[in-house]
């Protein structure tokens, strides 16, 4: 499994993606279908919980919001930026961490929840990203939640599964209250008060040509991104869903870093 893991990360150039200067986001294969997906608005960072673990947020929508293959794409990016903010300590306590903290809100699914592409989100979160998270919490999921739920918990590691919380409207604002301060959690959650934006362009720098800063980040939000310097390259085959139709399994005691994989010390 961990030789498994690197040569993944190698083959996709994930590696790259956790680059804060940009630098390594330009040379990322089918930066294109990073865009497309993006636009998509399934997923982003925003935000911190109390620990300094960067908060993913996951919006899933429909399955054919964009290629599959491109939404998982994406959300290995958001997945490395996340770890990568962590590690650097980029949180309002300065702490620095090796998870992040993953809030799933099913506001947008509608009567026909995207399980194609959720489950192969979770796929690849479970067997490349093994005891990386430290909360996983489930919202706005309304009466489908618990069944939504036990499609995914096969795809999740069992030591994993003790830190999913299926959260109730009544108790949305008490349980994401006491994982993640008001003024970092984003206003459409109960109790938030982060006013941040979505923006596709801005959050990959889609409109720049040439390298910048790495970005400036308030203790509110993670609005500004990493740039993504230099020409778009062709979008090329992106193997991410062979891991996910793969055997999800991951060895508990196996956890991936931002250059590689190394044994859990937990």
């Amino acid at each position: 499994m961990v030789a498994e893991t690197v040569s993944w990360r190698l083959e996709n150039s994930v590696h790259k993606m956790a680059d804060l200067s940009g630098a390594g986001l330009a040379e990322v294969p089918s930066m294109d279908a990073l865009i497309e997906a993006a636009h998509a608005r399934q997923v982003h960072v925003n935000g911190f919980d109390k620990e300094g673990h960067a908060v993913v947020i996951y919006t899933p929508t429909v399955d054919s919001a964009c290629p599959i293959e491109h939404s998982v794409m994406f959300l290995v990016y958001n997945l490395e930026r996340a770890l990568a903010l962590g590690a650097a300590g980029a949180g309002p306590g300065g702490q620095r961490v090796r998870q992040y903290s993953f809030i799933v809100d099913l506001s947008a699914t509608g009567t026909m929840p995207p399980l194609k592409t959720v489950k192969a989100s979770f796929a690849v979160m479970g067997r490349h990203y093994p005891m990386r998270v430290s909360n996983i919490m489930l919202v706005n999921g309304g009466s489908m939640i618990q069944w939504i739920w036990r499609v995914l918990e096969p795809l999740v590691d069992p030591r994993t599964r003790e830190k999913v919380k299926i959260v109730s409207e009544q108790d949305e604002a008490r349980i994401l209250g006491a994982l993640i301060d008001r003024d970092q959690l984003e206003r459409r959650f109960e109790g938030g008060l982060n006013a941040y934006n979505f923006d596709p362009d801005t959050y990959l720098d889609t409109g720049k040509t040439s390298p910048s800063a790495a970005p400036t980040r308030t203790s509110s939000s993670l609005s500004s991104s990493p740039a993504a310097a230099g020409p778009r390259s062709q979008a090329a085959p992106f193997s991410l869903l062979e891991a996910a139709t793969a055997n999800p399994q991951a060895n508990p005691r196996q956890e991936t870093t931002l250059l590689g994989t190394e044994v859990s010390r937990s």
